[in-house]
């Protein structure tokens, strides 16, 4: 099942084709801002600059940016990761909700309960498209985390 050839099921917490297609354009575009951090750290020579082999003295703690590269891309490893298997990741994510709502519905006294009401709630609260627009921007934004820090503490 894929939502590219549109045999996605449908559900009734969000419209998992719309959602599949948000996580794969924001794979995309991490894996592309990603690329071109690597890119400019690779081309560009930091000696011309104030910060020697892209060490940041006072920004981050005399920290090489290399590690910040390395967390958004550990990041943009679980966007992607997310993306090729959004099919799975989303009928996880029907699959608890459908349980909460039978413990929700069950009368038993249970300690998930409260927390599976939560859920459940949540769920039918949330405008779950939208929500993953702005994470998926969010985290483009982290992809250009490196990049930005570089700009503006060595550049400027």
């Amino acid at each position: 099942m894929s939502f590219k050839d549109g045999t996605a099921t449908e559900n009734k917490y969000f419209d998992q084709v719309f959602c599949g297609k948000v996580v794969t354009i924001g794979a995309i575009a991490c894996a592309a801002t990603l690329t071109g951090d690597l890119l400019f750290f690779g081309l560009v020579d930091p000696s011309r600059l104030r910060c020697a082999g892209w060490v940041m003295q006072r920004q981050i703690g005399s920290r090489s940016i290399w590690e910040l590269v390395a967390a958004a891309g550990l990041w943009t490893a679980w966007i992607v990761f997310l993306a090729i298997k959004w099919d799975w990741v989303a009928r996880r994510y029907v699959d608890r909700l459908e349980r909460d709502e039978r413990v929700v519905e069950s009368d038993t006294t249970n300690f998930r309960v409260r927390r599976a009401r939560a859920r459940v709630y949540y769920a039918h609260m949330i405008d779950f498209s939208g929500l993953l627009i702005v994470i998926m921007a969010g985290s483009v934004a982290i992809c250009a985390l490196p990049l930005l820090t570089v700009i503006i503490s060595c550049v400027w």
